[in-house]
């Protein structure tokens, strides 16, 4: 059976701690833009349902990559312990500028006004990843 990959965007709700066949990612943005992440996290649960998503507050970030271990993270500042941990992320507009900054599969790359385009296809290729290991 091949494996799904895996995203997470978190809010502060409870989140179950397994892990199943699924791709599982992660977004966290500041309380200012807890609709944008909502809406994200929605976008992701309707357009790639094999995908867990999870949503998280800000200061919440660290604890649950720790604690869920996502294919890849989406927040609005990537923090160190997410540059060590997250094998995939995505900086989605730090300090409100029109530019993301993505790492995948050892590559960074910054990306000037991405859209949610962009990030289902950085989900997908997260997820092929994962497929394949």
């Amino acid at each position: 059976m091949r494996k799904a990959p895996r995203f997470c965007v978190f809010a502060g709700s409870q989140i179950p701690d397994v892990r199943g066949s699924k791709t599982r990612g992660f977004s966290c943005f500041e309380k200012c833009s807890r609709s944008y992440r909502q809406a994200i996290a929605s976008a992701f649960r309707e357009l790639r349902p094999d995908t867990e998503v999870f949503e998280a507050e800000p200061g919440d970030l660290n604890r649950e990559v720790l604690r869920l271990r996502p294919d890849i993270v989406i927040c609005s500042q990537v923090t160190p312990l997410v540059k060590e941990c997250s094998p995939n992320w995505v900086e989605l507009y730090p300090y409100r500028e029109p530019r993301s900054t993505v790492f995948v599969n050892g590559e960074e790359s910054d990306v000037q006004d991405i859209q949610l385009s962009d990030l289902l296809g950085i989900a997908d290729k997260v997820g092929r990843m994962v497929q394949l290991n």
